[in-house]
């Protein structure tokens, strides 16, 4: 993560919550690109999520990202577009990554637990972090070590990536 975002979430308690329970409101998110450690950028594709290499034709989604104040922790909501990135049942199988309709300023409004939209933000190497679900444990966002793939959940020690840059813009 850039020291720039890394800085902001200090300033609005990203690591801690103050002695009353809830962190300082904020009045905008904080715009990012996530990249995974291959450096790869993430597109929007019929409406999933893609792990592209940087010089294809598409479009980079930038995130916003608020800081969930109903949990303790470095927590975040992770959102772009009107959606909101969410950990779902998958029917028996591992959980999954959904990109859902929703609003995240509502939700970090409300200072409520929204578990299958919170990630914990763990520092992985120098400048980098991996994204566990909250609804999840054990369950990071990821992404193929091929390129072109969708972004989903998986743990972590598997063939997938799930150490990410996220530099503020």
């Amino acid at each position: 993560m850039s020291a720039n975002l890394q800085e902001g979430m200090e300033k609005a308690g990203g690591d801690e919550v103050p002695s009353g329970g809830v962190r300082p409101a904020l009045e905008y998110p904080w715009h990012c690109r996530l990249t995974d450690i291959n450096h790869k950028i993430l597109i929007l594709q019929n409406d999933h999520l893609i792990a592209s290499p940087p010089n294809s034709n598409a479009s980079e989604v930038v995130f916003d990202i608020y800081p969930n104040r109903g949990i303790m922790g470095n927590v975040i909501f992770i959102g772009f577009n009107g959606r909101v990135l969410s950990c779902v049942e998958s029917g028996g199988g591992p959980p999954q990554l959904k990109a859902v309709p929703g609003n995240i300023k509502e939700m970090y409004n409300e200072v409520n637990e929204f578990r299958s939209s919170t990630f914990f933000r763990k520092p992985g190497g120098k400048e980098t972090y991996s994204l566990e679900s909250a609804a999840f444990p054990g369950w990071f966002i990821s992404t193929s070590p091929e390129p072109n793939k969708p972004v989903g959940l998986s743990r972590q020690g598997a063939t997938e990536i799930t150490e990410f840059y996220m530099a503020r813009i």
